[in-house]
C-alpha cells in the first residue's frame, strides 16, 4: 500500500508515508480480508501494533440497520438551492475488465456494494432524504451490457450520455454499470457515479471495492 518493505510493529504509519486517502485505502483492503479498522482508529493508534490491536472481524461486528430519514449534507442542500432534482450531475470512469467477467459477476459484485454503502441507497422523497431497504431497490437493473464495433470517443459519448439521464437523487439510481464488449473481444467497464454519492478523490475507494467484489464471482 505504501511501497515500504521493512516496517515493524512501532512504526508509526503516517511516518512511513501514510495519509487520509491510505489510511481508506487500507480499511478496504482490510475489509476485503475480513476485517474492520475505521480510518479515526489509524489517526488514533499511527503505530501499527496498536492499529493491529484494534481490528475487529467482521464476523464479530454488530451491523446497525442503515435505512430511513438523515438530514442533508451541505453540499446536497447547495445542490437543491441550485440545481433541480433532476439535473443530471454525473461522473464517470472507464476500466477495463477481465474477459471472464459476465454480467451476472457485475450484478453480484454491486448487490453487495451498495448493501454495504447506505449512500448509495440514498434517494429524495417528499423533500426529505432517505436511506432506501436494499430489498426496495432493483440493483441488479443498474448493470448492463452492451455490444460494439469498437469502442472509441463518440461511442463512449453517447453511452455516457444515454445512460447518466435516468441517474438523479429523485429516481434513487446513483450507480450505474456499463459493461463494454468490443467485436475484438475487448471488454471495459463504464462506471456511472451521482456526485453525490462520490468525488474525484473517493474513486480511489469504490474502485478496488468494486474489483475485489467482482473478482470474487468470477
Amino acid at each position: 500500500l505504501l511501497g515500504v518493505s521493512d516496517v515493524g510493529m512501532s512504526d508509526d504509519f503516517f511516518n512511513l508515508g501514510g495519509d487520509s486517502i491510505s489510511a481508506m485505502s487500507l480499511g478496504t483492503r482490510l475489509r476485503t480480508a475480513g476485517y474492520d479498522l475505521r480510518p479515526k482508529a489509524i489517526f488514533a493508534a499511527r503505530q501499527l501494533g496498536m492499529m493491529a490491536g484494534q481490528m475487529v472481524p467482521l464476523q464479530q461486528q454488530q451491523r446497525e440497520k442503515q435505512e430511513g430519514i438523515i438530514r442533508p449534507l451541505p453540499m446536497w442542500q447547495w445542490f437543491e438551492e441550485t440545481f433541480s432534482n433532476t439535473t443530471s450531475y454525473v461522473q464517470s470512469v472507464l476500466v477495463e475488465v477481465e474477459s471472464e467477467t459476465q454480467l451476472a459477476h457485475l450484478q453480484a459484485s454491486l448487490v453487495q456494494l451498495v448493501a454495504n454503502h447506505s449512500v448509495c441507497r440514498l434517494v429524495q422523497k417528499e423533500q426529505q432524504y432517505h436511506i432506501e431497504a436494499l430489498q426496495n431497490l432493483d440493483v441488479k437493473n443498474w448493470v448492463e451490457s452492451v455490444s460494439v464495433e469498437r469502442l472509441d470517443g463518440p461511442v463512449l459519448d453517447g453511452l455516457f450520455s444515454q445512460r447518466s439521464q435516468s441517474m438523479s437523487i429523485s429516481s434513487g439510481q446513483l450507480l450505474r454499470l456499463v459493461m463494454i464488449t468490443e467485436r475484438s473481444g475487448r471488454k471495459s467497464l463504464m462506471i456511472l457515479a451521482h456526485h453525490f454519492l462520490i468525488d474525484g478523490v473517493s474513486w480511489r475507494i469504490l474502485l478496488p471495492q468494486l474489483q475485489a467484489l467482482t473478482q470474487a464471482q468470477v
